[in-house]
């Protein structure tokens, strides 16, 4: 709810007119008023502006409380207000509640120091204090010091405000009437005790505690998070330094809103500033200029300036038009029929595509001889069982892209109730129970584990859970169709997968592929989200292009986006460990159980990579590890950067944390003793051939200064009680590349200028790639980058080509239009040499592009083919052609009263080789860093009892932003650390992948802050950190009871 307007305080008053003073005070906000005083008389109406929109219910908008004082001395009288907020803002919270508290409070004075007055009140932070006359006494406000023996605080008069708690706006007449009328003074813990039963009895008159959503946020966190709201500012009037806001705008003395800096140097009005604090270390190679260097994207200017066209942004045809798909709102039931008549009886309606009108397969998977239909169908046929809510029915065809939408939102569907009522599986828990299995997979072994557990002098067994994740692209899935003649398809579809898009349609409509082209230029974020999740949009598309004989355009809302699309797998491990007192690991069980939803889609193989890289980056020398893919009725997950591997390093991570518990040790001593040395084989059977991963853990532990971090950490944590500190650091081993690589390049020169147009089939999603490529082009054939300009990529002129995915296809592009380039220079060369001679026989000097230009004019005349085409598809000895190694630390910042958290630094080393472009791979590794933050801290994928997405906007999921990345953030790439690797191009290694593996850092480093939270609360056991650690679980995990509070 919108606020804003005066609410009058529950003072008493003797009816006559008084002067009061009113207090206004705002969050920050682009359109909200700064804190400011001014007087008024009793009927005198107050004006004000827009407060800004509410979050969630969270105190956001403009609040005008009047105080009416009794009769205080008025030099004695201090207005304290404050605003406290768990909010929707910030991403690391979730629980949406609000609090607003003014109060008008006293203090006795000294009886030695007559002009002493009411300093003990007045305290550095205590910000917007003002007196009755509207005047602040700037001598009296700097003083902070309180005397040994606090004089009393009384309070004359309070009001305070909750929202997001009840059902409407709270106004706490009990609680504040308690911190009025009881005669203990605000430095009694007396007083705080009453005022925390009045709240209990406000909340309960109110009508209790209205739920926040099916597991958004409990009843007993929401509580927990009103009491300590109220503890927060009787700490802040007792001048206590553990009161403080996290990831808000701060205010200084004159008023003067401070914003929360950036971490890319900007703050919140984009006002140009330094770095602050950032280190981005890198070192260049001259010879292969502009490769390796930090070169923005080529296409930077216009992607900011808005002028880069994404598929959503091309235009149909007159004839044009616009698709929504219809999708099953219930699960585990049978599907009848839909209402087609009446959609098409609503105006702008054209028609209403069903499996009916599919022409061939009805299936979004390429087929394949061993492929059943039903694996996965485009549109569900009447008597068919909806496999999971967001389960396609059918697509409604209209005019209008709005039109379309709300039809297919509301057009009416009949379902029917299955005979077996215990059909629906909805969790991964519900799966393991009912062995809904889709498939299991071979062991990954080595040594005999079950001896080494025996042999073990102590052991540890249990589970770890590690949830989903969205992709979240700013993209969403869309398609346009275009019908052209001859029975002929362009298709512009927001793909990974080029030529798996045209095999599919090829499939759907029982036409050659050669008929079907398949092209764009880049699309608006992926993340694995879009290698087959965008089929049903691309498929749908096709089908009603085909019936209507119009260009279709097909876009899916960002709601009905999240719905379908699933996302990265959950994974409970359960392990079985034995170790020694050192933390040395002996042996290691493990059993993966991933939820693959309704269709075993991209699952099966991100299992397989989570038991490649489930031995993590530590050498065990009994190890087993096996994986069991589960059927569930949710949505077909699918990868999602770092599939599998991510999940299971931080699995492995926990069972190494539990073991230094055991071993009372730090984890980074576990850590430090079990790592990969170099000699020893992996796994999955590969040797290491040098020490990087030691030398780069190395690296993070000098340049983020652990040892003396932990120092200060320590001295932190012992003098404040209700924030702690903690240090986490990670790192990982991770492979790269395969034998199911293969890419296309074509490189087109202009014999007139010199000028050169590349194609390739790597599809460009934000990581870089065209520019990588360009950056090769222009190395190979000495042409400035502004001479080199990348074209759209085509299933007909790039065929049969791999997905851009798992982190390599930029370095395989890379080599494949190396090739191209080669290609052209040993055309030229001859002509090159010829023009070189002339040049020194005229003792002139040309340029390197000079001589191109001058050499592919000569070759032109001769009728010199200009144009050539590229191939890479390097094989690999192994299960991967490298490994990429990379190591974090981060610190953070807890308020446990609440549950938020600040990430206060971020230090990543990473073995890069030699980059490609330090520009492109240092914000790729930043990215990946920053997206699994949201993941282990707060994108929580939540479904309700029956299959239904409740995350499934901004309002309740929340991925990181940049108001919640540690403003102190440092990346270095390892210097002198070439790629060694057989077949690896210029020596460089991807980096798209692996630093989100090392994000969990910043989960770890909240684990420790928990357990220092638990030490100070008398709590000695283990515990729990679900992934992501949100802000109640955080809150949750530290023990914390209001019996604690102490003043």
């Amino acid at each position: 709810p919108r606020y804003g307007g005066l609410l009058s305080s529950p003072l008493s008053s003797d009816g006559k007119k008084k002067k009061e003073l009113v207090c206004i005070s705002s969050h920050v906000h682009k359109n909200t008023k700064t804190t400011s005083y001014q007087k008024r008389d009793d009927n005198t109406s107050i004006n004000h502006g827009d407060g800004g929109s509410s979050n969630g219910g969270a105190v956001d908008n403009s609040l005008f409380i009047s105080h009416q004082t009794r009769r205080v001395k008025k030099k004695d009288m201090k207005i304290i207000s404050k605003a406290y907020r768990v909010s929707s803002r910030s991403a690391n919270s979730r629980a949406y509640i609000g609090c607003y508290i003014a109060a008008c409070i006293s203090q006795a004075n000294n009886d030695n120091d007559e002009n002493e007055g009411i300093s003990p009140l007045t305290f550095a932070q205590q910000k917007d204090m003002a007196c009755e006359r509207g005047k602040i006494d700037n001598q009296q406000k700097c003083m902070a010091s309180s005397p040994s023996l606090p004089l009393p605080i009384t309070c004359h008069g309070a009001t305070i405000i909750f929202s997001g708690l009840t059902k409407s706006m709270l106004r706490a007449s009990q609680c504040a009437s308690a911190m009025i009328n009881s005669s203990d003074s605000f430095n009694s813990e007396n007083k705080l005790r009453m005022c925390l039963d009045a709240l209990d009895k406000d909340i309960e008159e109110a009508g209790g505690i209205t739920p926040g959503g099916v597991k958004r946020t409990s009843a007993a966190y929401r509580l927990s998070v009103a009491r300590g709201m109220i503890y927060k500012f009787f700490l802040h009037v007792n001048g206590r330094s553990d009161d403080k806001d996290y990831g808000e705008d701060k205010m200084d003395e004159t008023g003067k809103i401070v914003r929360k800096m950036l971490s890319s140097g900007y703050d919140c009005t984009f006002t140009r500033k330094s770095p602050i604090q950032s280190i981005r270390s890198f070192a260049c190679n001259d010879s292969t200029y502009p490769v390796s260097f930090p070169i923005p994207k080529t296409d930077s200017r216009l992607l900011s300036s808005g002028e880069a066209k994404y598929t959503l942004d091309y235009d149909l045809p007159t004839n044009g038009l616009h698709g929504a798909l219809i999708i099953a709102t219930s699960a585990a039931v049978i599907f009848r029929s839909i209402d087609v008549e009446a959609a098409l009886r609503i105006s702008g309606i054209v028609d209403v595509i069903t499996a009916e009108d599919i022409p061939a397969r009805n299936s979004i998977l390429p087929y394949k001889p061993d492929c059943d239909e039903k694996d996965e169908m485009l549109f569900l046929k009447p008597g068919d069982l909806v496999p999971c809510i967001g389960a396609c029915l059918g697509l409604v065809v209209g005019r209008s892209r709005k039109n379309v939408q709300d039809v297919a939102r509301s057009i009416r569907v009949k379902y029917e109730a299955c005979e077996d009522s215990t059909r629906g599986i909805f969790s991964l828990e519900d799966a393991i129970r009912a062995k809904s299995v889709f498939t299991s997979l071979e062991p990954k072994i080595r040594g005999d584990v079950e001896t080494g557990l025996l042999k073990s002098p102590m052991r540890l067994n249990g589970k770890v859970f590690t949830g989903g994740q969205k992709h979240f692209y700013l993209e969403n899935q869309n398609t346009i169709a275009y019908l052209e003649e001859g029975g002929r398809l362009t298709i512009r579809s927001a793909t990974q997968s080029i030529t798996t898009t045209q095999s599919v349609i090829s499939s759907v409509l029982g036409i050659p592929s050669h008929k079907i082209d398949v092209i764009m230029k880049r699309t608006g974020g992926a993340f694995g989200g879009k290698i087959t999740r965008s089929f049903h949009c691309a498929a749908a598309a096709a089908v009603a292009a085909c019936k209507t004989k119009c260009s279709i355009h097909v876009s899916i809302p960002q709601d009905i986006d999240l719905i379908m699309t699933g996302g990265r797998e959950p994974l409970i491990v359960e392990y079985d460990v034995g170790f020694e007192e050192t933390g040395r690991l002996r042996a290691l069980s493990l059993v993966l159980h991933m939820d693959s939803g309704c269709t075993i889609d991209e699952s099966e193989s991100d299992l397989g990579v989570a038991l490649m890289h489930s031995d993590h980056s530590y050498f065990i020398s009994d190890f087993r590890a096996e994986g069991v893919l589960y059927k569930t009725n949710l949505p077909s997950n699918t990868s999602c950067r770092a599939p599998g591997s991510v999940q299971v390093c931080h699995a492995v991570d926990t069972i190494l944390f539990r073991v230094a518990r055991a071993c009372r040790l730090t984890m980074q001593k576990c850590q430090e003793i079990n790592f990969y040395r170099k000699g020893q084989i992996t796994l999955t059977g590969d040797i290491l051939q040098d020490g990087t991963l030691q030398r780069v853990w190395d690296s993070t532990i000098a340049s983020a200064g652990i040892a003396k971090k932990r120092e200060q950490v320590m001295i932190f944590n012992s003098k404040h009680r209700w924030r702690k500190r903690g240090i986490g650091i990670t790192a990982s081993k991770y492979g790269l590349g395969g034998n199911w690589f293969k890419e296309i390049a074509r490189v087109s020169v202009f014999a007139f200028d010199g000028s050169v147009e590349i194609n390739h089939s790597g599809v460009e999603m934000g990581q870089g790639i065209d520019t990588k490529v360009a950056q090769v082009a222009s190395m190979a054939l000495c042409v400035p980058l502004s001479h080199i300009l990348t074209g759209e990529k085509s299933s007909n002129s790039q065929p049969n080509c791999m997905a851009t995915l798992a982190s390599a296809t930029s370095e395989i592009c890379c080599a494949a239009m190396l090739d191209a380039c080669n290609i052209i220079n040993e055309r030229l060369a001859p002509y090159k040499a010829d023009v070189i001679k002339k040049s020194k026989d005229n003792e002139t000097q040309l340029s390197d592009y000079d001589v191109f230009i001058k050499a592919v004019r000569a070759a032109d005349q001769d009728r010199v083919c200009l144009s050539s085409e590229g191939w890479a598809a390097p094989k690999v000895e192994g299960s991967s052609q490298y490994f990429a190694f990379c190591s974090a630390a981060a610190e953070v910042e807890l308020d446990i009263l609440t549950g938020c958290v600040e990430i206060r630094s971020v230090d990543i080393a990473y073995d890069c080789g030699h980059q490609l472009n330090a520009c492109v791979d240092i914000g790729q590794i930043e990215g990946g860093f920053v997206m699994g933050l949201g993941y282990f801290l707060s994108e929580d994928v939540i479904f309700d009892s029956s299959g239904r997405l409740i995350s499934k906007n901004t309002y309740d999921y929340k991925p990181f932003s940049s108001m919640d990345i540690s403003s102190k953030f440092n990346t270095r790439l390892m210097q002198n650390f070439p790629n060694t690797a057989k077949g690896s191009f210029l020596r460089s290694k991807a980096t798209g992948e692996p630093p989100l593996v090392c994000s969990s850092a910043a989960h770890f480093a909240v684990r420790d802050a928990v357990h220092a939270a638990r030490e100070d609360a008398g709590i000695d056991e283990d515990f729990d950190l679900a992934t992501p650690a949100t802000v109640e679980s955080r809150h949750i995990a530290c023990g914390l009871n209001s019996h604690q509070f102490q003043l």
